[in-house]
């Protein structure tokens, strides 16, 4: 008997982790291989196109307003992240650096309910860089803002497969956006870093022979 239980608990165990949430890069337009911004300024993303679908947790009229907060709560997700990098700041539409890094972009889709799904376009813009040398024309056009050259643009998306327990990284059965903004947010910082997890560093200066 109790080895059946073992069974299964380790069974479940299994699923659990095989149900566990996750957001990954799906599609690359841009790599520039730049690193190291001075500073990140975040504009909000537009969520004005997006699906978003909640009616699980929120009536219709419900919905508008958490759509309408969305982009300001995955912003503040995204500066907790990308603090990690360098200084980052959100900032209004109206507003504008002059120096390192603006991420911004636009939702596609947020579904709330289980299992929840996240789809974003990531652009990433260096500020009044003109260092960049293109070999065409198209290409020159292709990676230029009004703000500077994007440097990095990306898609992104994931959500988590509605386990029933969750996780730190998974809503489970509940309400879903927190928990997916996050792991968003973190996919983009580790995708922008040159060593987010720190794999060469050193706490001492003695090399082995």
């Amino acid at each position: 008997m109790k080895q059946r239980l073992l069974s299964l608990l380790t069974l479940l165990t299994a699923i659990l982790l095989t149900s566990c949430a996750g957001v990954h890069i799906t599609k690359t337009d841009i790599a520039s291989g730049r690193a190291n911004p001075k500073y990140i300024y975040i504009r909000p993303f537009s969520i004005k196109y997006a699906s978003f679908k909640a009616d699980k947790f929120y009536r219709p009229g419900e919905q508008a307003i958490r759509k309408s907060l969305a982009p300001l709560e995955f912003a503040g997700a995204l500066q907790e992240e990308l603090s990690k990098i360098a200084p980052a700041m959100v900032i209004k539409n109206d507003e504008m650096g002059t120096t390192g890094w603006l991420v911004e972009g636009e939702f596609e889709c947020v579904k709330a309910n289980p299992p929840s799904k996240i789809v974003a376009h990531v652009r990433v813009i260096e500020l009044g860089d003109s260092s960049v040398e293109e070999t065409s024309k198209d290409s020159e056009k292709s990676t230029r803002s009004s703000h500077g050259r994007i440097i990095y643009e990306f898609d992104i998306a994931g959500g988590n497969k509605a386990n029933l327990w969750g996780s730190t990284y998974d809503a489970g059965l509940s309400y879903a956006p927190p928990f997916d903004f996050r792991n968003a947010a973190e996919r983009i910082m580790i995708q922008l870093s040159v060593d987010p997890f720190r794999y060469g560093y050193r706490s001492s200066p003695t090399i082995n022979h």
